[in-house]
């Protein structure tokens, strides 16, 4: 039953109200989508831009992983081109997590702000309505 609402429209009424409910969800979901996608490359390209050969931190460390990787059986190319393929799918991991921490901050900053701004709503008083329909 809802307040000032004629009772043979409550199933208008409720009908409006899921519709309305499944609408914002799937606009949410694919919001969320968005963001943790956008993120991810922003990311990606941040981290990248250490994954260079000019960095020799970054040498270092492929072939550290080439050369262990050649002691188990694997040619040097192959070993090398393991490496750096084991390198980018641990960036990709990497950034993803980072854009998934990006969005829950969102999400939670979206939060924070709807619930402040819950105080500034006019109370709802059920009585002012008006007497509601028990059918």
């Amino acid at each position: 039953m809802y307040l000032g609402i004629a009772g043979e429209k409550n199933n208008a009424v409720a009908g409006l109200i899921n519709f309305m409910r499944n609408i914002g969800s799937s606009v949410g979901t694919s919001m969320v989508v968005t963001i943790i996608a956008r993120r991810a490359q922003f990311h990606q390209h941040s981290l990248g831009e250490n994954a260079s050969m000019l960095n020799s931190h970054f040498n270092d460390a492929i072939q550290g992983t080439a050369s262990k990787l050649a002691e188990s059986g694997l040619s040097a190319p192959e070993a090398h081109q393991q490496a750096l393929a084991r390198f980018y799918h641990s960036l990709g991991a990497q950034a993803s997590t980072l854009a998934y921490i990006d969005t829950y901050w969102i999400l939670a900053v979206c939060a924070a702000i709807m619930f402040g701004l819950s105080f500034i709503l006019a109370k709802n008083d059920p009585h002012k309505a008006g007497k509601a329909s028990l059918h």
